[in-house]
C-alpha cells in the first residue's frame, strides 16, 4: 500500500496567514504548505508595515508590532492566486493607508467585483485603474468602515471568506449576509471554524445571515493538517491503476471541500475505509456516475480524467463557477478528455465524458492551470503514451507533485509489471 508524503492544506495555510496578521504578536504555522500561492501571500503581509513574516520547512512565522498595519508603498503582485487577491484586498482595508494588489494576466481577468462592491457599501474606497472590477485594484484603508456587509454568494465563497476574517479584526459586532445560492460552502465553513478556533464565534442567525459574537482572536500556533485536494490525485491514482493508496492526518471531521470526492469514488467502484485520521482506498474497474460537485468544484478536473477510463458515461453538474479559474476548467477539461479520445460534451454549469474503447496518445495542454496538470497525469499512470505539457505548473499548490508521482509509480511497478512511466517526462 502506497502512502504519499501529502502537503498542507493550502486552503487553511492561506486563512492562517490572514488570521497570523490580524493579531498583534507572534503566530507559529506548522505543517504549512509552501508553494507559490501561499508564498506569494506570506510575501505581500510582510510588505505591510509593522508585519513580518519567516518562512521555514513547512511552516510561517507570522508577527505583528502596531495595532494598524501600514500600507506597502510596492505593488502586491500575486501571481496567479485568486485567493491571496481578494484575502489582500480585504487585509487592506484595515491598513493605513492606500495598498495595490495585482495579478498575472488570467488573474487580472477574473471578476473582483462582488468584492469591490462589498467593500465599497461599508465605506472602504477602491479604484480599478485598467478595469472595472478587475485587477488592478488599489484599495484605500479606512478604521471607520461599516460592520454590516452584504455580498453574492454565487461567484465564490472566497468574498465572503475575505469579508468575514476582515471583520474578525476587532473584538465588535459585526454582520455578513450571503445573498443568492452560495457555492463552494465547505470553504467558508472552513474559515468560520478556523475563527471560532482562536476565539472569534460567526453564528448563524437565520438563512444566509453570520453574526459576530465578541471576541477577540488568541492564537499562537496553527497545526494544519494535510491538503484534501492534493490527496485526491492518489485517490485518483488507486483508482485508475486498481492499487491501493492510504493517506494519513486529515481528520474525520475535517470540512475540507475536496474530501467530497470520496463520494463518486465509491459509488466507481473503489472500496474505500476510514480509520480515524486515516483514509484508504483500493482501485477497480470503474464504472460512469452522476456527480453534483458544486460544493467540491476543483474535484471536476480529477473526475472527468477519471471517467476517460471508466465503463460507461459519467456527468458532473454544478461547476458553473469553476469557468472563472485559473483556466476555464470546464472547456480546458472537455478539451484534454476528447484529445484523449473520449466524446466530451460541456454545458454553462455541467460536463460529460463518454470514455473511448482505448485511450488515445496524447500531449495534454494544462492552459498553465496546475490542476488540468495533475488531473491527467493520473491517466498517464495508468496508460501509455501521455505527456503532460508544462509540467512545471504544479508549484501554485503541490512543487512536489512529479515526485511524489515518481514514487508511486515505483511502488506500482514493485506490485505489477509493465506500469507505464512517468507521464511528466
Amino acid at each position: 500500500m502506497f502512502e504519499p508524503r501529502i502537503p498542507g492544506s493550502k486552503s487553511a495555510t492561506l486563512r492562517a496567514l490572514m488570521i497570523a496578521a490580524l493579531q498583534q504578536g507572534r503566530t507559529e504555522i506548522h505543517g504549512a504548505l509552501r508553494a507559490d500561492d501561499t508564498d506569494r501571500f506570506a510575501s505581500a503581509l510582510a510588505d505591510f508595515g509593522g508585519i513580518t513574516v519567516k518562512a521555514g520547512d513547512c511552516a510561517f512565522f507570522v508577527e505583528r508590532d502596531r495595532m494598524r498595519p501600514d500600507a506597502p508603498s510596492s505593488v502586491l503582485d500575486v501571481g496567479h492566486g485568486a485567493t491571496p487577491a481578494r484575502f489582500l484586498m480585504a487585509f487592506a482595508a484595515l491598513a493605513n493607508g492606500k495598498s495595490t494588489i495585482t495579478g498575472s494576466a488570467r488573474l487580472r481577468e477574473r471578476a473582483m467585483a462582488d468584492l469591490v462592491e462589498s467593500l465599497r457599501s461599508i465605506g472602504v474606497p477602491s479604484e480599478c485603474s485598467e478595469r472595472a472590477g478587475h485587477l488592478p485594484i488599489a484599495i484605500h484603508g479606512t478604521d471607520s468602515a461599516r460592520r454590516e456587509v452584504r455580498v453574492r454568494g454565487d461567484a465564490s465563497s472566497q468574498f465572503a471568506s475575505a469579508l468575514m476574517l476582515m471583520l474578525s479584526f476587532e473584538d465588535r459586532d459585526a454582520s455578513i449576509r450571503i445573498e443568492g445560492d452560495a457555492v463552494s460552502k465547505p470553504y467558508f465553513e472552513l474559515t468560520r471554524r478556523m475563527l471560532a478556533a482562536v476565539g472569534v464565534a460567526w453564528s448563524l442567525r437565520e438563512p444566509g445571515l453570520y453574526c459576530r459574537e465578541r471576541g477577540s482572536i488568541r492564537c499562537d500556533r496553527f497545526d494544519i493538517e494535510p491538503d484534501a485536494s492534493s490527496a485526491g490525485y492518489f485517490f485518483a491514482l488507486a483508482a485508475a491503476t486498481k492499487s491501493k493508496v492510504l493517506v494519513r492526518g486529515i481528520r474525520r471531521d475535517s470540512v475540507q471541500a475536496d474530501l467530497a470526492l470520496l463520494d463518486p469514488l465509491a459509488r466507481m467502484g473503489c472500496t474505500i475505509a476510514r480509520n480515524g485520521d486515516e483514509i484508504a482506498i483500493e482501485g477497480a474497474v470503474l464504472r460512469g456516475v452522476d456527480a453534483d460537485l458544486a460544493d467540491a468544484p476543483d474535484c471536476a478536473p480529477t473526475l472527468a480524467a477519471l471517467a476517460t477510463l471508466a465503463d460507461g458515461p459519467t456527468t458532473i453538474t454544478g461547476i458553473g463557477h469553476l469557468r472563472d479559474k485559473e483556466s476555464d476548467r470546464i472547456a480546458a477539461t472537455c478539451r484534454e478528455a476528447q484529445r484523449l479520445g473520449a466524446k466530451a460534451e460541456n454545458g454553462p454549469d455541467w460536463l460529460r465524458i463518454e470514455p473511448a474503447q482505448q485511450t488515445q496518445e496524447a500531449v495534454i495542454e494544462t492552459y498553465d492551470d496546475h490542476r488540468i496538470a495533475m488531473a491527467f497525469s493520473v491517466v498517464g499512470a495508468a496508460r501509455p503514451g501521455i505527456a503532460i505539457e508544462n509540467p512545471e505548473v504544479v508549484t501554485k499548490s503541490f512543487p512536489g507533485w512529479w515526485q511524489e508521482l515518481d514514487r508511486f509509480l515505483a511502488c506500482h511497478r514493485a506490485a505489477t509489471v509493465g506500469a507505464p512511466r512517468n507521464p511528466s517526462a
